[in-house]
């Protein structure tokens, strides 16, 4: 991964593409020889088949850099990851290379493309978004008002532990019983 240059990426490419959320070189590998795969979409009662390239989000993973412009270069990271995580697939199941030892860079590029995929998709990102919501609410905006700077560094100490909470005796456990501890 220490070739990836992202400073000297060009934001502005892949912003307006559609972006999947699982890899398309990943669906291929299901779809039929049409490219099609069977789903069923959440919004229709009737399941059926789609393209391949249909299963995509436009700016999926734009996002909005410090300078206010949309920035795609979250795509261009997993376009690496992806196609790295692919070339090791594809030895790894191969007929030729089967039975032999993973090399520690295939296992890597596996070991990538996996952590890729737990944390993206439409859910993971609207629970990362709330814990960010959060967060900034619980740091930002609950500041005491009008508290000088050790107060206001007593008040986010007393918030970093959440069994404490910054007003009121602490919180009590409750269990699946009813009982509190």
């Amino acid at each position: 991964m220490d070739e990836w240059d992202l400073e000297n990426a060009d934001p502005s490419q892949q912003v307006g593409a559609r972006h999947h959320t699982v890899p398309a070189f990943y669906l291929r590998r299901f779809a039929n020889s049409q490219n099609q795969l069977w789903v069923r979409d959440r919004r229709s009662p009737t399941p059926g088949l789609r393209k391949e390239t249909d299963l995509a989000i436009r700016d999926f993973y734009t996002f909005q850099n410090i300078h206010g412009e949309p920035d795609g270069r979250m795509e261009q990271v997993l376009q690496r990851v992806e196609g790295r995580a692919s070339s090791a697939l594809h030895r790894v199941t191969s007929a030729m290379t089967w039975g032999r030892p993973i090399t520690p860079d295939d296992k890597t590029d596996i070991c990538i493309f996996t952590a890729f995929q737990v944390v993206r998709g439409l859910r993971k990102r609207r629970e990362i978004e709330l814990m960010s919501d959060l967060y900034v609410r619980i740091m930002q905006l609950n500041t005491p008002v009008g508290a000088g700077r050790r107060a206001v560094t007593a008040y986010r100490e007393k918030l970093r532990d959440f069994k404490t909470p910054a007003h009121g005796p602490p919180l009590k456990r409750a269990f699946r019983d009813g009982s509190q501890k």
